[in-house]
């Protein structure tokens, strides 16, 4: 199938073939018959690919100061490869989609095959949508005008948070898309309505709803306007569908309002806020967040948990069913606001014409009945196969095409010259790029897919946490090595399943996890050195683990496992390893007064050889400090790892100061371990030690949360 996709480091806009994807759980699958250009955004995102690396910067403050943060706790060349990943990225465009539904995922009782629907899908022939940012389209709506819903429904949601009251009057500014919809929404509860624009050609079609109009300059002052218009005084609302930089939109707004009224952003502005502007009146200032209740909560969106009614009333697929509603009942009128129509195979013509005509309101594209199946994309070889020689003979499989993937796991793949046979993510965007950019033969349209060929005999597993045990397990019952990226389960019954699949393969087959702390050159070297010594050995290990989004996958129990389990599992594995001796006791305890989360811990361990060690994982920390530092304490002496980059020994014979080119974490160094273990009878990880490891940072985990410190 078609997508259209959005470089950021050019703003360049192609078509890609990309795998038809599947519904997942609480998903549905919609094919495309109209998509809407909303120029306002879309324009926005293609703008910003456009400009140079300094505008990108200048518009972005905030990211700046991370990238600094990251070269001095990172180095340089990690922070350059960092930013150099996010840049070139390719984001798919669009969010106002009307299709047809040819497939329903588990979970998914609202919707069947054949149901006309309204979606946020982007600009593509089929998208896969959660089954709650869905609505079905009323028989007597035509696809054409439902096309309308999701940036009516922006509209309708600032409107909300307005709360007009018949006969009362409104001020919008910005007559774009949203604008003109905010517009009919509010004549439609019985609200006088004046619009402001500097478009002549946008105002024309607020005052053919029923506006009156008011064109301005984008210098006017308050005093400006209500020289032409003496009305813009005491107004009970003021809704600013427009962009500025400037924050003269929300000035102006709060000069018309009258006492106790109410200004609605659901534009784009500056937040410099004259208190005086609303200080006197009491004015009440709210942003518009998107379409609804539910928008950006992953819960909501991924998981498909509805708000309660009685609770919240309008959710985002409610204000969907709503607009639906307005326009079955004739109360909106949306058609005429598609300015240009082009076909869906000419749309990088429809997004040029937007440079040429200012005055473009939205730009509706038409997909032709699509014959496209459910089959694997092979891409060619740039060799072909017969003229090249691989290093390994085992046909490679990744599944997962995300961060990790991309920049850690396939470049070590490729530094090892492997065979990179197919590739699989979850919605196939991701795969189709990557795959390209690293020149795997085959996309696949699923996991399944791949899992069942023959002809891939190595899965490399870099998805999201709560899928790696089921991907491991899958891997093994179809005879296939299997390299999975950590954590190895999210439970234990998920460990012992894998120990059973394993078993059941008389261990002919090699299986790893991605602990690739133990594989780094600076924790070889330490070992090397605690293996000589009989003293007593003490470890201390700290994580700078930095602050996340409370909403972040990873934090979820069901996706991530939370983080102790995704990422702390690296530093008891890393110390089993240096310890070189099975785990006798282990205990936690939560540093943080919300144990809700457990972000914060204290790691106790203790080693059958006597050996001990605690790992601080911490978000408390600066950014700019190191992330990870590893103290050795042993007989008078000490060695440090300094965040992988440097090793330090304090009164160690052989040792005084260890250094590498950049941070050296293993990751490639593992991976390489790997594929040449595949032409032996032994691992690079022993699978008891693997087991062992995963079931220990399972039982913190859950001890943690459980609010108890011994296990």
């Amino acid at each position: 199938m078609k997508k259209l996709l959005c470089d950021l480091s050019s703003g360049k806009l192609t078509l890609q073939e990309v795998p038809i994807p599947s519904a997942s759980t609480n998903h549905i699958v919609v094919q495309t018959t109209y998509s809407l250009i909303s120029t306002g955004t879309e324009r926005m995102l293609i703008d910003f690919g456009e400009s140079t690396l300094v505008q990108k910067a200048r518009s972005q403050p905030d990211k700046v100061k991370q990238v600094i943060e990251k070269a001095k706790s990172d180095g340089l060349l990690a922070t350059v490869d960092a930013v150099r990943s996010k840049l070139n990225s390719q984001i798919p465009l669009g969010y106002c989609n009307a299709g047809v539904v040819v497939e329903v995922g588990e979970g998914v009782t609202d919707f069947i095959v054949g149901d006309r629907v309204v979606s946020n899908g982007s600009h593509s022939e089929f998208n896969v949508i959660p089954k709650t940012l869905a609505s079905k389209i009323p028989p007597d709506v035509d696809d054409v005008e439902a096309v309308f819903c999701v940036p009516a429904s922006v509209a309708l949601n600032s409107v909300r948070l307005a709360k007009p009251d018949i006969g009362e009057k409104f001020v919008v500014i910005g007559c774009g898309l949203i604008g003109l919809l905010t517009i009919q929404i509010l004549l439609a509860n019985g609200c006088e309505v004046i619009a402001l624009d500097f478009d002549e050609k946008k105002l024309d079609f607020a005052q053919s709803f029923g506006a009156r109009i008011l064109l301005v300059q984008p210098t006017f002052s308050y005093q400006d306007m209500l020289a032409s218009c003496p009305d813009l005084y005491n107004v009970d609302g003021v809704i600013i569908a427009a962009s500025s930089k400037s924050s003269s939109l929300i000035s102006n707004a709060a000069q018309m309002s009258r006492k106790q009224g109410r200004v609605i952003l659901s534009g784009v502005s500056g937040l410099d806020l004259v208190r005086d502007d609303f200080y006197e009146k009491e004015i009440k200032f709210q942003v518009s967040c998107s379409y609804g209740a539910g928008r950006y909560d992953p819960a909501y969106e991924a998981q498909g948990v509805d708000y309660p009614l009685g609770y919240v009333r309008w959710t985002v697929r409610r204000n969907f069913d709503a607009i639906l509603l307005l326009m079955k009942m004739q109360r909106i009128s949306c058609k005429k606001l598609a300015t240009d129509k082009y076909s869906f195979d000419d749309v990088v013509s429809a997004f040029n014409s937007l440079k040429r005509q200012p005055s473009t309101i939205s730009v509706l594209l038409y997909y032709a009945e699509s014959n496209a199946q459910k089959e694997t994309v092979t891409r060619p070889k740039i060799k072909p196969l017969s003229a090249h020689k691989f290093c390994h003979k085992s046909k490679i499989g990744v599944i997962g095409a995300g961060n990790y993937a991309s920049r850690v796991l396939i470049p070590a793949l490729v530094g090892c010259n492997a065979h990179l046979y197919g590739i699989a993510s979850e919605q196939g965007v991701s795969a189709s790029l990557v795959g390209k950019q690293y020149n795997f033969q085959r996309v696949y349209d699923s996991a399944e897919m791949m899992l069942t060929d023959p002809l891939v005999d190595t899965i490399f597993i870099a998805t999201q946490h709560n899928s790696h045990a089921l991907l491991a397990s899958e891997a093994l019952r179809n005879g296939k090595h299997v390299y999975v990226e950590k954590p190895l389960a999210l439970t234990l019954e998920e460990v012992a399943n894998i120990e059973s699949c394993y078993e059941a393969q008389k261990m002919q087959r090699h299986f790893t996890v991605g602990f690739n702390r133990r594989f780094s050159p600076h924790s070889i070297r330490v070992k090397e050195l605690i293996q000589a010594t009989t003293a007593p050995v003490y470890f201390l290990v700290t994580v700078n683990a930095g602050l996340i989004d409370s909403k972040h996958w990873t934090r979820d129990k069901n996706l991530g496992g939370g983080r102790i389990i995704g990422e702390a599992c690296h530093f008891i594995d890393l110390l089993r390893f240096l310890a070189g001796s099975a785990i006798s006791e282990i205990s936690s305890e939560s540093i943080e007064p919300d144990h809700a989360q457990n972000d914060n811990a204290r790691i106790g361990i203790k080693f059958q050889n006597g050996f001990c060690g605690d790992i601080i994982y911490t978000t408390n920390g600066s950014r700019s400090y190191p992330k990870e530092r590893i103290e050795v304490f042993s007989g008078g002496r000490n060695l440090v790892i300094d965040n992988f980059k440097v090793t330090k020994g304090y009164g160690w014979k052989g040792i005084s100061s260890f250094r590498t080119w950049g941070q050296k974490k293993g990751h490639s160094d593992c991976v390489k371990g790997f594929l040449n273990s595949l032409e032996s009878d032994s691992g690079i990880i022993p699978f008891d030690e693997i087991i062992e490891v995963s079931r220990k940072v399972i039982e913190v985990s859950k001890q943690l949360s459980a609010g108890r410190s011994e296990i």
